[in-house]
């Protein structure tokens, strides 16, 4: 009796955990203004950069076996869900951002309008 009232806290408690998991979203948007990106249902506003903030924006690979929002030397704060490309910003302040996404040739082309500007591909520049 233990064991099936111990499984049915565990189930009860895990369920929820994964429901979780699979609805949370990371979104991006474009604005003339510049763009910005939130995780869906966790933030309600976009977190938006503007493109006179905005010093480079570069094509690059994720780091690999990372999904997530956390801090990776050289890329700086990393945003990926899915996917093994996306976008590696810096700021004019100095910070570092790196936001993937399954759609890059889109999200590539859009900022392309706005900040008027080709966007390169990442390459390591030692």
């Amino acid at each position: 009796m233990e064991l099936v009232l111990s499984l049915i806290a565990v189930i009860a408690f895990e369920i929820p955990i994964l429901i979780f998991f699979f609805l949370t979203k990371l979104e991006t948007i474009v604005m003339p203004e510049g763009f910005g990106y939130r995780w869906w249902p966790l933030q309600k506003k976009y977190r938006m950069m503007l493109k006179d903030e905005i010093k480079q924006i570069a094509v690059r690979k994720s780091p690999s076996m990372t999904y997530g929002y956390h801090w990776i030397i050289g890329y700086g704060w990393v945003n990926n869900i899915r996917g093994n490309m996306g976008f590696q910003v810096v700021l004019k302040s100095g910070k570092k951002l790196f936001i993937g996404s399954q759609q890059v040739e889109q999200l590539k082309a859009a900022l392309e309008r706005i900040l008027k500007n080709p966007i390169r591909e990442f390459r390591n520049e030692f």
